[in-house]
């Protein structure tokens, strides 16, 4: 039947034919036939058949068992409703139901474009869901889902998705089933889901600022599909990603750890991370920042890094996987394996997120192979931001830029002072370290190729190896080779004078002469023939003399440099006349040429302190007088030194070799005063004292080789000493064969300069460096023999040793001279 009602029923209705209700129903109803409502039913309602809501109330639980609820206008629920498999709910028109319980759903729900349908407390769909208009609730799909126009709240899926329109109001979506986006743009605020879900064909924008993951994958079939990150959270995406749009970080973190086939592109704000592989192009114009907490990000394309972007890495350790004892690494691979490189290098190692121990502390000279670049790394970061922690005091991180790739290492803070390192440098290795800190580049950046020929090998080299490094590019081996003309400059100066001394290449005997000549004079017998003792030279008459000679010796290192060895040999030959002989005076004048050649080698700290090898032409005018018991001796000379330096630059790995062509001129005065005193015995004892002053210059050295393309001054050398001490001679006697022995010792003081200094410059950063220095007093010992081997032929054999702390230098000589 019929049955029209505007008042009350205060009990239930069962219907089976047609009901109209406009007015209130207090009891449940259960309708197989027709009801239309725009009143209330306050005891809930059971459906079988067709309803339709047009207004008011359908109060207490609901199940729509196998029939239809259509919503035409604005009505409320405040229980449940179960909605069975092969019924449906319908919010039809403009109708507007709002459901205070759960809807739970196996049959169909469907609301209309200009509809709305709200359940605060959650859809729960088995069956189908299909709205165009405004859903107000959260939705839990395990059946199917066909959405557009606007869902405000939750929505998991384990089912299936189809948006059919754009879907505004979405605040997170758990995805584990397939989820069509139908060529639609989807914006929400977080993103989960496990393995199974897949998302694709559209654009998906997660704007939120909470973190979330989703496992599943994002595809494009249909329709192109791309991907936004925006808002402040991070979205930690663990599936693959495969689709032809764009993956864009406007804002917030993107972690990628599958395969991620979608160029990436990182706004100013943004940062990617993640331990995945992009197998298309990335372009950063905020952070990158490889793996989650120390891991490696892999990138099958060219990476580009723009002006005020960063390179983030997570340092943990030496490891090169993933999580704690790590370290992060960006690896471009393949052809297209290229990487750009600019704004800012910034390593951590102490607050890295995730899986580390925060506790790590590299050692100097540890190196992270942080960037690989197969195809090539063009351009150079602006700079590196030092760590904030955990850096050992006195270090700090630099750039190692390769074809290929980069590098971080520790390297010291400042390479004047490595003392706070534990390192022991040179005065010289100081200096040269305290030049390279002026001319270093700032940290994270390419040096240009002058600059990197040194710093690259020095950044790379051990720690051991740096004060020796260091002082490799000191250039100190042009001052050992000065230092080494002085000691050959010497030796000459010394050969002509015991010449004078008469113990030398044969001269005349300078205490032989009448009685009576002084009180200090012994007389002698005289004899021409070979074996005997050799007459004193006549007015007039002169001899020629030659001598060779050979010396060694060496000078520690101290302080300030290493030390250096010597070897020296060669040829002096003289020629000398009598110029006044008697009436109590005895004058001997001449002049000799020499000829040394010497070599020297660095010796101490520093592999390249190098080796000289020199060859010295000089000429010298001597003269010698007796007065008497006064004897008085000098020499003035002048010669030439045409050298070159060969030294090795050794800064770790990085050797070179440098050579310099050191030449100059020596210029030399030296005398002797001295009073023989008369012993009663066939022996003479000469006290004396002599001074000797040597000015050395040398042109500055252009080097061809070595790493920094240096030039080398090497300043003046004043080398003043005097001589306190004497000399006991044996005189010639007949019954002796004509030999004369002597002995001589002296006490040596250095008046002037004991080292020698070396000025260059690296990069435009002038330095000086300096030789180990002479000790200023030691000791002059020596001993000569001389005797006739034919009338008028002398031969003599000498030693001479100068001994004093931390040198030594010593002499030995033959020579023969001939009168004419």
């Amino acid at each position: 039947g019929i049955l029209a009602t505007s008042g009350t029923i205060s009990g239930g209705l069962s219907n089976a034919g047609l009901v109209q209700n406009t007015g209130a129903i207090a009891g449940g109803v259960s309708n197989s036939g027709t009801l239309a409502t725009s009143g209330t039913i306050a005891g809930g309602l059971t459906n079988t058949g067709t309803m339709l809501a047009s207004a008011g109330r359908i109060d207490g639980a609901i199940a729509n068992k196998a029939g239809t609820v259509t919503v035409a206008g604005a009505v409320a629920s405040d229980g449940t409703f179960a909605n069975a498999a092969g019924a449906t709910l319908a919010v039809s028109g403009t109708g507007a139901y709002s459901l205070a319980g759960p809807l739970t759903n196996a049959g169909a729900v469907t609301v209309a474009q200009n509809a709305s349908l709200t359940a605060p407390a959650g859809l729960s769909n088995a069956g189908l869901v299909a709205s165009d208009g405004v859903l107000t609730t959260d939705l839990t799909n395990s059946g199917t889902a066909r959405l557009s126009g606007q869902l405000n709240g939750a929505l998991t899926n384990t089912g299936s998705l189809l948006f059919t329109g754009p879907l505004a109001g979405l605040t997170s979506l758990t995805n584990a089933g397939p989820l069509d986006l139908g060529g639609t743009a989807l914006t929400l605020a977080s993103l989960a889901g496990t393995a199974s879900g897949v998302i694709g064909n559209g654009a998906l924008t997660v704007s939120g600022s909470t973190d979330s993951t989703y496992a599943g994958a994002i595809l494009e079939s249909t329709s192109p599909t791309r991907l936004t990150k925006a808002g402040s959270g991070t979205l930690k995406l663990t599936g693959t990603g495969r689709f032809s749009g764009p993956t864009t970080i406007q804002a917030g973190t993107l972690s990628l750890n599958g395969l991620w086939a979608s160029p990436v592109t990182v706004a100013a704000a943004g940062t990617l991370r993640g331990i995945g592989t992009v197998a298309g192009p990335v372009t950063v114009a905020g952070a990158l920042r490889p793996g989650n907490s120390p891991g490696t990000l892999t990138v099958l394309g060219p990476v580009a890094f723009a002006s005020g972007s960063l390179f983030g890495l997570d340092i943990d350790g030496i490891g090169t996987g993933t999580g704690a004892g790590r370290y992060a690494r960006l690896l471009a691979l393949g052809p297209s394996g290229a990487v750009a490189a600019n704004g800012t290098l910034a390593p951590v190692l102490r607050g890295i997120t995730g899986d580390a121990t925060n506790a790590y502390t590299p050692a100097l000279g540890q190196r992270f192979g942080v960037l690989t670049a197969q195809a090539g790394l063009t351009g150079a970061f602006t700079g590196l931001a030092q760590p904030t922690a955990g850096l050992a005091a006195g270090t700090r991180f630099d750039a190692l830029y390769r074809a290929t790739g980069l590098d971080l290492v520790v390297t010291p803070a400042a390479y004047g002072n490595l003392a706070g390192l534990g390192l022991t440098q040179t005065g010289n290795a100081q200096a040269v370290g305290a030049a390279l800190d002026a001319a270093r580049p700032a940290a994270g950046t390419r040096p240009d190729p002058d600059r990197a020929r040194v710093f690259d090998a020095l950044y790379a080299a051990g720690p051991a190896t740096l004060p020796g490094g260091l002082a490799s590019l000191s250039g100190q081996a042009y001052g050992d080779a000065v230092m080494a003309d002085l000691a050959a400059r010497r030796l000459v100066t010394d050969t002509i004078d015991r010449h004078l001394r008469g113990q030398g290449g044969g001269a005349a005997s300078l205490s032989a002469g009448d009685p009576g000549l002084g009180p200090n004079r012994s007389a002698l017998q005289m004899r021409g023939a070979a074996g005997a003792p050799d007459q004193p030279l006549a007015s007039g008459e002169g001899r020629v003399w030659a001598e060779a000679l050979y010396g060694f010796g060496a000078r520690a290192s101290d302080r300030a440099a290493g030390g250096a060895a010597l070897d020296a040999g060669g040829l002096v030959l003289g020629v000398d006349r009598q110029v006044a002989s008697g009436h109590g005076a005895d004058t001997l004048v001449g002049g000799a040429f020499s000829y040394l050649r010497e070599t020297g080698t660095g010796r101490g700290q520093g592999f390249g302190l190098g080796r000289s090898a020199a060859d010295s032409y000089g000429g010298t005018l001597y003269a010698s007088t007796r007065l008497g018991a006064v004897i008085l001796r000098g020499t003035a000379g002048l010669s030439y030194a045409d050298g070159r330096i060969d030294r090795t630059v050794a800064l770790g790995t990085g050797v070179s070799r440098a050579s310099g062509l050191a030449s100059g001129w020596d210029a030399g005065v030296s005398g002797f005063a001295g009073y023989a005193l008369a012993t009663g015995l066939p022996v003479e004892l000469v006290p004396e004292v002599g001074v000797s002053y040597d000015r050395l210059t040398r042109a500055r050295v252009a080097e061809r080789g070595g790493l920094a393309s240096q030039s080398f001054a090497t300043a003046g050398l004043d080398g003043a000493r005097v001589l306190v001490g004497g000399r006991l001679a044996s005189l010639e006697v007949e019954g002796t064969a004509g030999l004369r022995l002597e002995g001589r010792a002296y006490w040596a003081h250095e008046l002037a300069d004991t080292f020698a200094t070396v000025r260059s410059s690296l990069f435009g950063v002038p330095f000086a460096t300096r030789t180990s220095a002479l000790g200023r007093d030691g000791a002059v010992l020596g001993v000569s023999l001389t005797g006739p081997v034919a009338e008028g032929v002398l031969l003599s054999l000498s030693y001479t040793g100068d001994v004093r702390p931390g040198a030594n230098a010593q002499v030995v000589s033959a020579g023969l001279q001939a009168r004419w």
